[in-house]
């Protein structure tokens, strides 16, 4: 560990409190998250933002899906968002719960479930509400195949 207490590189771009920070797989690149209500992309190489993705609330965490093409993201309007690097766009949108924040995202190793949780007990939905999204009641989570 360095005794420098100074960056070797400092990353600016979001205008408040940086929420959520992902590495690609290979460091190439990685994700932020911000109460600013965006998700950025960023080369390691360079600090400017390659991509900058508006979500229109506060973004809580951002993760990057195992096929390292995806980064999905979560805010306080409740919104899990998919943003397709390849397409460079939001293909798709999951509100586990309206008006009720989701505060943390993650994907299982071999992209087969992600998992958002938020801070209040969920009501089950109907199976078809977002591609096949299903919540546990009392579990605070929200289970969806995303291969």
């Amino acid at each position: 560990m360095s005794q420098n207490p100074n960056p070797v590189l400092s990353f600016d771009g979001h205008t408040t409190n940086v929420t959520g920070v992902a590495f690609h797989i290979e460091t190439k690149w990685m994700a932020t998250s911000s109460e600013d209500g965006t998700v950025k992309i960023w080369d390691l190489r360079s600090p400017n933002v390659q991509r900058d993705y508006s979500h229109g609330s506060p973004v809580n965490d951002v993760v990057i899906h195992p096929n390292q093409g995806e980064v999905i993201s979560c805010d306080r309007a409740g919104c899990v968002k998919t943003w397709d690097l390849g397409e460079n766009a939001n293909t798709h949108t999951l509100i586990p719960e309206e008006d009720v924040p989701t505060t943390s995202v993650t994907v299982a190793n071999d992209g087969s479930m992600l998992i958002a949780g938020n801070n209040k007990v969920c009501r089950p939905q109907p199976k078809d509400t977002f591609l096949g999204c299903k919540l546990i009641e009392g579990k605070c989570i929200c289970l969806e195949d995303v291969e």
